[in-house]
């Protein structure tokens, strides 16, 4: 193994380390801010409405999703941007719903999982399971996530 082939790999671990510390950074930010939030509004764990702690869920991937805009990744590809939009669009929601109020009032529809989680939050995640099953069935759609 030549020098330089060891420069590049030393340069490419150095990149790796420093998005690893920038995603941890990133994610107890996040998560301290989150326990922050409800600190103020609820005072203790028992007052927190259930499905607002699904939050806690969303946050290692919200991480991730800055990371990869940040760094500029090159393995993004126009359906990878495309679910990450979807994911985006489905985090800034169901935040709303979570801590102010659902945006489709829930007497609207009897569903179950209403009961659960705010209905146009579902309907997104929904949307986005279906979009994800599509794009990994066209011709070479696995590949391109």
């Amino acid at each position: 193994m030549d020098d330089k082939s060891k420069d590049t790999d030393f340069k490419s671990i150095s990149q790796l380390k420093k998005e690893t510390i920038v995603f941890l950074g990133i994610l107890s930010v996040l998560t301290l801010i989150h326990f922050i939030w409800f600190y103020i509004n609820y005072g203790s764990w028992g007052n927190v409405p259930f499905y607002t702690t699904f939050v806690h869920m969303l946050i290692p991937a919200s991480s991730a999703i800055i990371c990869l805009v940040l760094f500029r990744d090159k393995a993004l590809s126009r359906e990878s941007k495309f679910f990450l939009g979807i994911f985006i669009l489905y985090v800034v929601v169901f935040l709303i719903e979570s801590f102010y109020k659902p945006l489709i009032p829930s007497p609207l529809i009897n569903f179950p999982v209403v009961k659960v989680a705010p209905l146009l939050s579902s309907i997104i995640a929904i949307f986005g399971f279906i979009s994800i099953i599509i794009l990994n069935i066209r011709k070479n759609g696995e590949k391109a996530l």
